[in-house]
């Protein structure tokens, strides 16, 4: 899945890059803007401060995926009452910019509290690890029940990002 984010870059860029994402086959989603999701037909990524899944689910076609954006036990059983697809839990490690974070076990404790609640209400969530990781611990977000991982700064700053993507997609594959 391909997450596109630009907090500060125009709404026609954004769908450009959406829609060359969705043209070459990848699952797209659409960081806080509805709308471009909207245009180009791509899931969204809410962030706590973004518009509530309820709003997004309104406007969005059905079967749209929502992803939303936690950090800490509050926010992601709300998320999970909201009847979200997806949540991304972080910083799970250090990363620059970002606040001290919470660690693998601590990751792992919402993943499991998410999954529960799911379970609860007959349905299903998936939980993403970002914030650090890369390569030398993507391994201890699997550990730790993580059913995916959010990354950037790992290979967007690699010389070569095949291998480090190569890494990091070996750890999911048994």
């Amino acid at each position: 899945m391909v997450g596109v984010r630009g907090p500060h870059r125009p709404a026609r860029e954004l769908v450009g890059v959406a829609r060359a994402a969705l043209d070459a086959g990848l699952r797209c989603v659409v960081h806080d803007r509805v709308d471009v999701a909207l245009v180009v037909g791509a899931g969204v990524q809410l962030g706590e401060r973004s518009v509530s899944p309820d709003e997004a689910r309104a406007l969005l076609p059905a079967g749209a995926w929502i992803g939303r954006s936690c950090h800490d036990l509050a926010g992601v059983l709300a998320a999970v009452d909201a009847g979200v697809d997806g949540i991304t839990v972080s910083p799970v490690a250090p990363s620059p910019g970002k606040p001290p974070p919470i660690g693998f076990a601590r990751f792992g404790a919402l993943s499991h509290e998410a999954h529960a609640r799911a379970r609860a209400r007959q349905r299903g969530v998936t939980v993403f690890a970002l914030g650090g990781v890369d390569a030398t611990n993507v391994g201890d977000a699997v550990a730790h029940h993580a059913d995916g991982v959010a990354v950037v700064r790992a290979w967007l700053e690699a010389e070569d990002p095949s291998p480090v993507v190569t890494a990091l997609l070996s750890s999911f594959v048994e």
